[in-house]
């Protein structure tokens, strides 16, 4: 299916891989206000947001500053805390996640923070693997805050995906995931279920079955280790597939691909890029929708999920301009209910429903939680709380 859509059309029924165009009508998609807006006037590294989307924390240069978020109103909660790369939040928001990869000579540290209603406090000790590991790379918690699991590099520049786990004193080394030669799982983001029992790894660099063409891992969490249990892979050379992110939500995962287009060798004759939606079914994950841009609209840039919602940016070829569109799984189909220009072209959306605009952030909708695919660098941070506006006309 072709993404290369206008903001207004008149068009007959249709629907072409379960994607839902209109019916009969000129449909007029909204676009969500702006209520509120924060301002710091620094670049931005990571972001993470709660599961009711109460708490958000923001990391800069000037260190992670966490909010409490009441309707348009923005309050710092507690002071900054150290300087690091990359958050996560767990879903309740009172337990931070920080990690710094190129601290003490790219060993990279991690570090937790408990709320206890003042102030953050660190929590155990602040874990640093070996030399050269750049632990922290992504991260993301458990939902009963037990566990925090993130990537680091390993030798021959492979990734890892650890697990420590709190023991009541400190942070306990619990699991190892070592990727294969040529495989960077954990390196490049991770997007944990909501139950904490499934965990999604993109290695987007990975050469099987071709040159950079790309690969998902699928993990359960079974006898206190992430067991592979399924692979979705890349199909042309150069395809970097899962490079717009690879993210879970219940039973669905979605994978952005925007380097996707036409084989010419080993490489693409243009880019369109590509936007997978696939599904458990009984014990295995089947691709159940997929659809694809223009070289004037390529989609998959960055793609997120929540239950049956789903969110794709699309850039226009190199230009400005960007768009946000937003669809809804109704009746088996995914429908279009919002389209939003924006005024990027490194725009992105993380999976904790902030969506980054190369010069502006916004809060999208309470509930998108997870961690950043990947940090977005923006400057001039602007925090704006859109309003969902249902809805055709």
């Amino acid at each position: 299916m072709n993404l290369a859509t206008a903001t207004e059309a008149s068009i007959g029924t249709r629907t072409l891989n379960s994607i839902h165009l209109g019916s009969n009508r000129v449909w007029r998609r909204p676009i969500w206000p702006t209520v509120a807006e924060l301002q710091t006037g620094s670049n931005i590294y990571s972001t993470a947001l709660s599961a009711s989307g109460a708490v958000a924390a923001v990391s800069d240069p000037l260190g992670v500053k966490v909010y409490d978020i009441s309707g348009s109103i923005f309050q710092q909660k507690g002071a900054t805390v150290n300087n690091a790369t990359n958050v996560a939040l767990s879903a309740s928001g009172n337990l931070l996640a920080t990690s710094d990869p190129k601290a003490n000579n790219f060993s990279g540290t991690v570090k937790i923070y408990e709320w206890n209603g003042d102030e953050w406090i660190q929590k155990g000790q602040t874990i640093g693997p070996t030399t050269g590991s750049r632990a922290g790379n992504s991260l993301t918690i458990s939902p009963d805050e037990q566990k925090i699991i993130f990537g680091e590099t390993g030798s021959g520049g492979t990734g890892i995906i650890r697990t420590v786990e709190w023991n009541g004193t400190s942070w306990s080394n619990i699991s190892q995931y070592n990727s294969p030669f040529g495989e960077y799982f954990g390196e490049l983001g991770l997007s944990l279920s909501e139950d904490g029992s499934t965990l999604v790894a993109p290695s987007p660099y990975s050469n099987a079955p071709k040159y950079n063409s790309g690969r998902v891992r699928v993990f359960e969490w079974s006898a206190n280790a992430w067991t592979p249990t399924m692979d979705f892979n890349g199909t042309h050379y150069e395809q970097y597939f899962g490079r717009g992110g690879a993210i879970i939500s219940g039973n669905k995962i979605i994978v952005g691909t925007p380097d996707y287009g036409l084989p010419n060798g080993h490489s693409v004759i243009e880019k369109i890029g590509k936007v997978s939606i696939f599904e458990k079914i009984g014990a295995s994950w089947v691709e159940q929708t997929a659809f694809t841009g223009a070289a004037t609209s390529i989609v998959g840039v960055t793609v997120s999920i929540r239950g049956d919602r789903i969110f794709v940016v699309s850039n226009a070829g190199g230009r400005t301009a960007g768009v946000l569109r937003i669809y809804d799984l109704t009746a088996g189909e995914w429908v279009e209910v919002v389209t939003s220009k924006i005024p990027a072209q490194n725009s992105g959306i993380s999976s904790n429903g902030l969506l980054y605009l190369g010069s502006s952030l916004k809060y999208l909708i309470n509930g998108i939680t997870g961690n950043s695919t990947r940090p977005f660098l923006t400057s001039n941070f602007h925090f704006l709380a859109l309003k969902a506006q249902q809805g055709n006309s």
